[in-house]
Protein backbone atom coordinates (compact mmCIF):
# COMPACT_ATOMS: atom_id res chain seq x y z
CA UNK A 1 0.00 0.00 0.00
CA UNK A 2 1.23 3.06 -0.65
CA UNK A 3 1.13 6.82 1.12
CA UNK A 4 1.28 10.03 -0.47
CA UNK A 5 2.43 12.94 1.78
CA UNK A 6 1.43 16.48 0.51
CA UNK A 7 5.06 18.34 1.54
CA UNK A 8 5.11 21.17 -1.54
CA UNK A 9 4.39 24.05 0.26
CA UNK A 10 6.17 26.86 1.63
CA UNK A 11 4.99 27.21 5.15
CA UNK A 12 4.88 30.94 5.37
CA UNK A 13 3.20 30.90 8.62
CA UNK A 14 5.89 29.16 9.89
CA UNK A 15 8.71 31.57 9.11
CA UNK A 16 11.27 32.57 9.99
CA UNK A 17 11.61 28.40 10.61
CA UNK A 18 10.93 27.34 7.22
CA UNK A 19 13.18 30.57 5.49
CA UNK A 20 15.85 27.76 4.72
CA UNK A 21 14.13 24.56 4.93
CA UNK A 22 10.46 22.89 3.87
CA UNK A 23 8.19 22.99 6.80
CA UNK A 24 8.03 19.12 6.99
CA UNK A 25 11.97 18.71 7.65
CA UNK A 26 11.23 21.31 10.58
CA UNK A 27 12.86 19.43 13.53
CA UNK A 28 10.98 19.09 16.62
CA UNK A 29 13.42 17.67 19.23
CA UNK A 30 15.80 17.89 16.73
CA UNK A 31 13.92 15.37 14.70
CA UNK A 32 12.62 16.40 11.75
CA UNK A 33 8.61 16.34 11.17
CA UNK A 34 8.61 13.81 8.01
CA UNK A 35 10.80 11.59 10.41
CA UNK A 36 7.95 10.95 12.60
CA UNK A 37 5.56 11.00 9.94
CA UNK A 38 7.07 7.85 8.46
CA UNK A 39 7.94 6.12 11.72
CA UNK A 40 4.31 5.90 12.40
CA UNK A 41 3.10 4.56 9.51
CA UNK A 42 0.66 1.87 9.67
CA UNK A 43 2.52 -1.66 8.67
CA UNK A 44 0.56 -1.52 5.33
CA UNK A 45 1.84 0.59 3.80
CA UNK A 46 4.89 -0.35 1.59
CA UNK A 47 5.90 2.66 -0.69
CA UNK A 48 6.30 6.43 0.01
CA UNK A 49 5.19 9.25 -2.67
CA UNK A 50 6.16 12.73 -2.04
CA UNK A 51 4.78 15.72 -3.43
CA UNK A 52 7.19 17.71 -2.84
CA UNK A 53 7.86 21.84 -4.55
CA UNK A 54 9.51 24.37 -2.38
CA UNK A 55 12.73 23.28 -1.26
CA UNK A 56 12.55 19.92 -2.18
CA UNK A 57 16.41 18.98 -3.14
CA UNK A 58 16.47 18.90 0.41
CA UNK A 59 13.76 16.68 1.21
CA UNK A 60 15.03 14.36 -1.55
CA UNK A 61 18.57 14.19 -0.29
CA UNK A 62 17.14 13.59 3.41
CA UNK A 63 14.96 10.56 2.28
CA UNK A 64 16.70 9.24 -0.57
CA UNK A 65 15.25 5.91 -2.71
CA UNK A 66 14.58 4.21 0.40
CA UNK A 67 13.32 5.99 4.09
CA UNK A 68 12.22 3.67 7.13
CA UNK A 69 12.24 1.02 4.49
CA UNK A 70 10.00 2.51 2.40
CA UNK A 71 10.64 2.64 -1.37
CA UNK A 72 10.32 6.69 -1.90
CA UNK A 73 8.84 7.93 -5.52
CA UNK A 74 8.90 11.95 -5.78
CA UNK A 75 6.53 14.16 -7.26
CA UNK A 76 7.01 18.12 -7.78
CA UNK A 77 4.48 20.52 -7.35
CA UNK A 78 5.30 22.97 -9.32
CA UNK A 79 2.32 25.61 -7.79
CA UNK A 80 2.34 24.38 -4.45
CA UNK A 81 -0.07 27.37 -3.16
CA UNK A 82 -2.19 25.42 -5.70
CA UNK A 83 -4.02 23.26 -2.66
CA UNK A 84 -3.93 19.91 -1.87
CA UNK A 85 -6.29 18.76 -4.84
CA UNK A 86 -3.76 20.09 -7.29
CA UNK A 87 -0.99 18.23 -5.58
CA UNK A 88 -2.90 14.77 -5.09
CA UNK A 89 -3.46 15.15 -8.79
CA UNK A 90 0.04 15.57 -9.52
CA UNK A 91 0.94 12.14 -7.99
CA UNK A 92 -1.91 10.72 -9.88
CA UNK A 93 0.50 8.43 -12.43
CA UNK A 94 2.16 6.92 -9.44
CA UNK A 95 -0.99 6.07 -7.76
CA UNK A 96 -1.94 3.07 -7.49
CA UNK A 97 -5.13 1.04 -5.90
CA UNK A 98 -5.79 1.86 -2.17
CA UNK A 99 -3.45 4.33 -0.95
CA UNK A 100 -3.95 6.77 2.62
CA UNK A 101 -2.51 10.88 1.98
CA UNK A 102 -1.11 12.57 4.72
CA UNK A 103 -0.26 16.35 5.03
CA UNK A 104 2.89 16.85 5.53
CA UNK A 105 3.24 19.25 8.93
CA UNK A 106 1.02 16.63 11.06
CA UNK A 107 1.68 13.99 13.26
CA UNK A 108 -0.44 10.94 13.66
CA UNK A 109 -1.28 8.42 15.91
CA UNK A 110 -0.63 4.46 14.51
CA UNK A 111 -3.37 3.24 16.38
CA UNK A 112 -5.64 5.66 14.25
CA UNK A 113 -4.16 5.15 11.02
CA UNK A 114 -3.69 1.68 11.00
CA UNK A 115 -7.52 1.40 11.70
CA UNK A 116 -8.11 3.55 9.21
CA UNK A 117 -6.29 1.91 6.38
CA UNK A 118 -8.33 -1.18 7.18
CA UNK A 119 -11.29 0.40 5.26
CA UNK A 120 -11.76 1.03 1.37
CA UNK A 121 -12.11 4.98 1.95
CA UNK A 122 -11.92 6.22 5.18
CA UNK A 123 -11.72 10.38 6.67
CA UNK A 124 -9.48 10.45 9.22
CA UNK A 125 -10.69 12.85 11.51
CA UNK A 126 -9.85 14.01 15.34
CA UNK A 127 -11.72 16.41 17.80
CA UNK A 128 -10.80 19.76 18.45
CA UNK A 129 -11.11 22.34 20.94
CA UNK A 130 -11.55 25.80 18.41
CA UNK A 131 -13.51 23.37 15.65
CA UNK A 132 -14.85 26.69 14.50
CA UNK A 133 -11.17 26.78 12.65
CA UNK A 134 -11.32 23.85 10.62
CA UNK A 135 -13.75 21.77 8.99
CA UNK A 136 -16.44 20.22 10.81
CA UNK A 137 -17.15 16.54 10.14
CA UNK A 138 -20.64 16.01 9.37
CA UNK A 139 -21.51 12.13 9.62
CA UNK A 140 -24.69 10.29 9.12
CA UNK A 141 -26.65 8.00 11.72
CA UNK A 142 -24.10 5.09 10.21
CA UNK A 143 -21.15 6.96 10.69
CA UNK A 144 -20.12 7.65 7.58
CA UNK A 145 -19.27 11.51 6.08
CA UNK A 146 -22.00 13.43 5.55
CA UNK A 147 -20.44 16.40 4.52
CA UNK A 148 -18.08 18.78 5.45
CA UNK A 149 -18.48 22.24 7.08
CA UNK A 150 -16.15 24.85 6.15
CA UNK A 151 -15.31 26.98 9.53
CA UNK A 152 -18.64 27.26 11.27
CA UNK A 153 -19.53 29.41 14.23
CA UNK A 154 -20.53 28.46 16.33
CA UNK A 155 -19.59 25.03 15.12
CA UNK A 156 -22.03 22.06 15.72
CA UNK A 157 -19.07 19.58 16.67
CA UNK A 158 -15.77 19.15 17.72
CA UNK A 159 -14.91 16.64 15.17
CA UNK A 160 -12.73 18.41 12.33
CA UNK A 161 -11.39 16.47 9.45
CA UNK A 162 -7.64 16.48 9.98
CA UNK A 163 -6.59 16.43 6.00
CA UNK A 164 -5.94 12.65 6.29
CA UNK A 165 -7.82 10.02 4.25
CA UNK A 166 -7.59 6.55 2.49
CA UNK A 167 -8.61 6.89 -1.33
CA UNK A 168 -8.30 4.83 -4.08
CA UNK A 169 -8.27 5.48 -7.98
CA UNK A 170 -12.10 6.84 -8.17
CA UNK A 171 -11.10 9.81 -6.49
CA UNK A 172 -9.97 11.08 -9.38
CA UNK A 173 -13.18 11.00 -11.02
CA UNK A 174 -14.01 14.23 -9.37
CA UNK A 175 -13.21 18.02 -9.40
CA UNK A 176 -13.08 21.14 -7.61
CA UNK A 177 -12.90 24.39 -8.76
CA UNK A 178 -10.16 26.79 -7.41
CA UNK A 179 -11.51 28.53 -4.05
CA UNK A 180 -12.34 32.17 -5.47
CA UNK A 181 -10.59 33.73 -2.41
CA UNK A 182 -7.10 31.64 -2.42
CA UNK A 183 -6.89 29.76 -5.80
CA UNK A 184 -6.38 26.75 -4.03
CA UNK A 185 -8.67 23.51 -5.42
CA UNK A 186 -9.24 21.74 -1.54
CA UNK A 187 -9.73 17.65 -1.57
CA UNK A 188 -12.29 17.64 1.29
CA UNK A 189 -14.43 18.95 -2.15
CA UNK A 190 -13.57 15.92 -4.13
CA UNK A 191 -13.94 13.55 -0.83
CA UNK A 192 -17.49 15.38 -0.20
CA UNK A 193 -18.25 14.14 -3.63
CA UNK A 194 -17.47 10.72 -3.12
CA UNK A 195 -19.12 10.56 -0.23
CA UNK A 196 -22.71 11.14 -1.92
CA UNK A 197 -21.76 7.63 -3.67
CA UNK A 198 -20.02 5.56 -1.72
CA UNK A 199 -20.45 4.84 1.69
CA UNK A 200 -16.72 6.54 3.23
CA UNK A 201 -16.34 5.72 7.53
CA UNK A 202 -14.85 7.98 9.64
CA UNK A 203 -12.46 7.31 11.80
CA UNK A 204 -11.49 9.06 14.93
CA UNK A 205 -7.78 9.73 15.49
CA UNK A 206 -6.78 9.94 19.48
CA UNK A 207 -3.43 11.82 18.63
CA UNK A 208 -3.51 14.61 16.10
CA UNK A 209 -0.97 17.21 16.22
CA UNK A 210 -0.92 19.80 13.62
CA UNK A 211 2.14 22.09 13.27
CA UNK A 212 1.35 25.43 11.73
CA UNK A 213 3.06 28.12 13.25
CA UNK A 214 5.78 28.39 15.06
CA UNK A 215 4.50 28.33 18.49
CA UNK A 216 3.01 24.76 17.82
CA UNK A 217 6.75 23.28 17.87
CA UNK A 218 7.38 24.14 20.92
CA UNK A 219 3.80 23.17 22.33
CA UNK A 220 4.49 19.75 20.37
CA UNK A 221 7.60 18.95 21.25
CA UNK A 222 6.51 19.42 25.09
CA UNK A 223 3.74 16.36 24.05
CA UNK A 224 6.49 14.28 22.31
CA UNK A 225 8.72 14.35 25.24
CA UNK A 226 5.46 12.53 27.51
CA UNK A 227 3.48 10.83 24.68
CA UNK A 228 4.75 8.16 21.68
CA UNK A 229 2.85 8.36 18.53
CA UNK A 230 3.51 3.97 17.92
CA UNK A 231 1.41 3.17 20.29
Amino acid sequence: MQCVILAAGKGTRMRPLTDFRPKTLVKLNERPILDYIVEALPDEVTDLVLVIGYRGEQVREHCGDNFYGRRVTYVEQENPVAGTANALEQARAAIKGKFLVLMGDDLYGKKGLTRAVSHDLCVIAAESDEPEKQDVVIQREDGTLSYFLEKPNPAPAKLVATGAFVLDERIFNYQTAPDPRTGEQHLPVMVQQLAQEYAVPVEVLEKWYPIGYPGDVVVVERVLKEVSLLD
